[in-house]
């Protein structure tokens, strides 16, 4: 959805196109906590960000997002959660991260190999989530085309999310994904 530039780990170096931060939900909704057992577990919940989005309905209730090290460890993990509320919807974007993972990811390793100086910018300390949510309007329609005749919904659905500038410079799909077909 929000993703500018791929593959991933060059994306903190590319600008971001102009668009519009979605509003912030009125009243805010309370802050989401870990259960005791992630707590334990050494999971940390640096991020929350909260927006409103008209005209966009809950149909998708979920997404998680997350990346793994070499060694199978989650590193972090990004949830997106809606809620349905008059006019459209109130969404929140968690991450939640892994405080006693043994190494970083390879992309990350791969960056630190090019350059021992370079800077690691998380997404939620830019403009990466607010930007993804002012695109989840037009992302998330399509996604529920995707998965809302799909009999097995813990299956993975592939799709492509390429996207390119259309003759006005706004990002657009280059394919259809259409509903999966058994």
């Amino acid at each position: 959805a929000g993703q500018t530039y791929i593959p991933f780990c060059e994306n903190i170096h590319v600008e971001f196109p102009a668009f519009d931060p979605p509003a912030k939900p009125e009243p805010a909704l309370p802050e989401l906590t870990l259960t005791a057992e992630a707590i334990d577990k050494g999971y940390v919940l640096p991020s929350q960000k909260q927006h409103f989005l008209p005209g966009v309905t809950e149909e998708i209730h979920v997404i998680c997002e997350g990346v793994f090290n070499d060694a199978g460890e989650l590193v972090d993990s990004t949830i997106h959660e809606w809620e349905n509320a008059p006019g459209g919807l109130v969404h929140i974007t968690a991450t939640v991260q892994n405080s006693r993972v043994s190494a970083p990811p390879a992309f990350v390793l791969e960056m630190l190999k090019k350059d021992p100086n370079v800077k690691i910018v998380p997404n939620y300390a830019t403009d990466h989530e607010d930007f993804e949510a002012s695109q989840w309007p037009i992302f998330l329609p399509r996604l529920y085309d995707l998965w809302k005749d799909h009999p097995d919904p813990s299956q993975s659905v592939r799709c492509n999310l390429e996207v390119v500038k259309d003759a006005e410079g706004r990002f657009c799909y280059l394919y259809e994904n259409g509903p999966v077909k058994i």
